[in-house]
C-alpha cells in the first residue's frame, strides 16, 4: 500500500499543505512582533509628547507668573497671545466669583432654613396628640 501512487499523492499533498502552513504561521508571527514593535514605539512616544506638554505648561506658568510680577518683559511680538491669555484669565476669575456668589447664596439659604427650623417642631418629630 506504501507503493500506490494515490497514497504517495496523498501524501505529498498533505506534506506541501502542512509546509505551507507553516511557514504562513511564521510570517503571522512576524506580522504580530511588527505590531506589537510598533504598539510599543507608539505607547512610548504618546508618553514623551504628554511629558513634553507638561514640561511646555510649567514654562509657560512661570514665564507667565514673572510676566504679570513685572520682571519679565516679552517681546511685541507675543503681545497678541499675551492678550489671549489675559482674556482666558478675566473669564475664569468671573467663572470663580459666579461660584462663589452660587455657594454663598446657598449658605445664606440654609442659614434662614436652620433659623426657621429651630422655632418650630420639625414634621418628623411631632408632638403627641390629645385625645
Amino acid at each position: 500500500m506504501a507503493d500506490d501512487p494515490k497514497q504517495k499523492e496523498l501524501i505529498r499533498k498533505i506534506s506541501e499543505s502542512f509546509q505551507a502552513a507553516q511557514t504562513r504561521m511564521a510570517e503571522l508571527r512576524q506580522a504580530v512582533q511588527r505590531n506589537s514593535d510598533l504598539s510599543q514605539i507608539q505607547s512610548t512616544s504618546a508618553f514623551i509628547m504628554r511629558e513634553r506638554d507638561r514640561a511646555l505648561r510649567n514654562l509657560g506658568e512661570a514665564v507667565w507668573k514673572e510676566v504679570e510680577a513685572g520682571r519679565l518683559a516679552l517681546p511685541e511680538s507675543l503681545a497678541e497671545s499675551l492678550d489671549a491669555v489675559r482674556r482666558v484669565d478675566a473669564k475664569v476669575e468671573g467663572h470663580r466669583k459666579e461660584i462663589a456668589d452660587i455657594l454663598d447664596e446657598g449658605a445664606q439659604t440654609a442659614e434662614r432654613l436652620q433659623g426657621k427650623n429651630r422655632g418650630s417642631q420639625s414634621s418628623l418629630a411631632p408632638g403627641a396628640k390629645k385625645r
